[in-house]
């Protein structure tokens, strides 16, 4: 079991407030360059992250299949969450997406991986990271 499944399962099983952050990694200079010609905001040395919170969020929101199939998505499952690291390296479409319902910087990573995958990443500058903030899958169509 990797850290991020180990993460995903701790997310299934504690309640309560206790968080905890697994860090994927750094983001490479020259995305950091690009994100902060889009958006303002410098992004030197800043790493990827994922939380326990962020987990608990998409599996709340966006793991029921008659809740996001109306929505024209598809339910999040765990097999998803192991994509996220692919996503983060090699997106097909990366943007600044403005602010989060907490005010905070948001950018949106894409990727067409059978279906188009989207992963909303927070900006949190005092730890330096972007945070994963939220995900969905958006079923492809003939518009995407």
């Amino acid at each position: 079991m990797n850290h991020l499944e180990e993460l995903l399962e701790l997310a299934k099983l504690e309640e309560g407030n206790k968080n905890k952050v697994l860090i994927l990694g750094e983001i490479r200079p020259e995305m950091a360059t690009f994100l902060s010609e889009q958006s303002g905001i410098s992004l030197n040395n800043y790493k990827f992250s994922v939380d326990v919170y962020a987990i608990r969020h998409i599996i709340k929101n966006h793991s029921q299949s008659e809740i996001e199939t109306p929505k024209g998505q598809i339910a999040i499952t765990d097999e998803d969450f192991e994509l996220i690291i692919d996503i983060l390296e090699n997106p097909d479409l990366v943007f600044y997406d403005g602010k989060n319902k907490l005010g905070k910087d948001v950018f949106q990573f894409q990727k067409l991986i059978e279906n188009k995958y989207v992963v909303i990443k927070e900006v949190r500058t005092g730890k330096k990271q972007l945070a994963l903030n939220s995900m969905r899958i958006i079923k492809k169509n003939r518009h995407n």
